[in-house]
């Protein structure tokens, strides 16, 4: 549509300006064509601002149903109890390692997130594992069973879910340089943040932030 018009407008100045510099078109034809363009022009600048504005809230509303679907798949995820749709690997994992033990580290892994030690700097599966009296074999097969992840995207998704929420509700926390919010979560630099961030939202933490101060 908007390059039709485009080739309209372009067709009848050419018409217009050929015709006028041969003396060939009366004054008054030289008036309407001339209005004429200014319409197709005019027609042609609200079309394009228009889909300018069509395009701007479309990005927005994916990027809003982008975090909406993350944070309801980390919740479904945790109402179901932890339990990997995939049953029979769940029985295989049973069989490889005690049940005393996969009960155990599930128990452990509720405890982590309760409090909150997914923040904690330089955290790794093998401090966790060895907190659990367990080891990071087990404790790496029950989180990628369990949970369908390694522990990295598993300690990657419970901070970005915690800043999201935050963000959302807490004013205070959008005062934050990227640097400030990035160690309370416990990452070593921003551009790891940053990264882990815009994988789970579709976002940077900046433009979500700023999102946010416009509401």
């Amino acid at each position: 549509m908007f390059k039709r018009l485009q080739y309209i407008s372009l067709w009848i100045l050419l018409i217009s300006t050929r015709g006028f510099a041969q003396g060939q078109l009366p004054e008054g034809i030289l008036q309407t064509s001339s209005s004429l363009i200014n319409i197709l022009l005019f027609v042609i600048i609200i079309v394009f601002v228009g889909n300018s504005i069509y395009f701007q809230y479309y990005k927005h509303k994916n990027r809003r149903a982008r975090i909406d679907r993350f944070l309801y798949n980390v919740e479904r995820r945790t109402r179901k109890g932890y339990e990997r749709e995939n049953k029979k690997e769940a029985r295989n994992i049973k069989r490889n390692i005690p049940e005393k033990h996969v009960r155990s580290i599930l128990e452990g892994l509720i405890k982590f997130e309760e409090e909150k030690r997914f923040l904690s700097k330089g955290i790794s599966a093998q401090l966790l594992a060895e907190d659990m009296a367990t080891n990071v074999k087990y404790l790496s097969r029950v989180i990628n069973t369990h949970k369908n992840k390694t522990f990295p995207n598993y300690l990657n998704e419970l901070r970005i879910q915690y800043v999201v929420e935050r963000i959302q509700k807490e004013q205070r926390i959008r005062k934050y340089t990227i640097k400030a919010i990035a160690e309370e979560l416990g990452y070593h630099n921003t551009e790891t943040f940053s990264k882990a961030f815009y994988k789970y939202t579709g976002q940077k933490p900046s433009n979500y932030i700023k999102e946010m101060e416009t509401k």
